[in-house]
């Protein structure tokens, strides 16, 4: 019904849930003792004020609640996965790309967390779209000149070899989109 390998990475993601069960009161302690929230922005990037969005947003930063938690599960998993799943090759491009994002997401949260509250919030878009892009190329070339995937399957039509920069590009084109839309369903918070 369910094979041992199936099986194994559901006892692993039970892991790494119950480790982050245990991790995150931990975090909450030092998240509201050293304050770890949001700042609110009061200037664009050129320094004049926002009357408007301080307005919309007031409720928001009225409540004080801890940002940063994702930190938890990204440990948690990257634990979880070090310990017992890591002999796998599999699993050394999907934890590159998890843990190349985590950076970029802590450095935007660190920035918000520590910053003034002028100027831009977090990493700029245009920044952040780099450094992610930067990810996606870096897992890219990885993925299509070492470990050598230049076809893509097309079903009930078969293989298509389309080399290694169109599947480099292909490839960061996924991590970009797929960033992109937790980005901004995270944000809707």
């Amino acid at each position: 019904i369910i094979s041992e390998e199936t099986f194994f990475g559901l006892i692993l993601a039970l892991g790494a849930f119950l480790l982050a069960m245990f991790l995150t009161p931990i975090y909450t302690h030092f998240a509201y003792k050293y304050k770890f929230w949001k700042k609110q922005k009061q200037t664009t990037v050129d320094g004049k004020a926002l009357p408007v969005m301080t307005k919309l947003h007031a409720h928001k930063f009225a409540r004080v609640f801890p940002t940063m938690a994702g930190l938890v599960g990204i440990l948690a998993v990257t634990l979880v996965t070090c310990i017992f799943n890591l002999d796998r090759g599999q699993t050394w491009l999907p934890l590159a790309g998890f843990l190349g994002g985590a950076f970029v997401g802590m450095i935007d949260d660190i920035i918000n967390v520590f910053g003034s509250g002028r100027g831009a919030a977090g990493l700029r878009g245009p920044v952040k779209f780099f450094l992610i892009s930067a990810v996606g190329i870096a897992l890219g070339w990885f993925f299509a000149y070492k470990l050598g995937w230049t076809a893509i399957l097309v079903p009930f039509l078969g293989n298509f070899e389309i080399g290694a920069f169109v599947m480099m590009l292909i490839f960061a084109f996924a991590v970009v989109a797929t960033s992109n839309a937790v980005n901004i369903t995270d944000g809707l918070d």
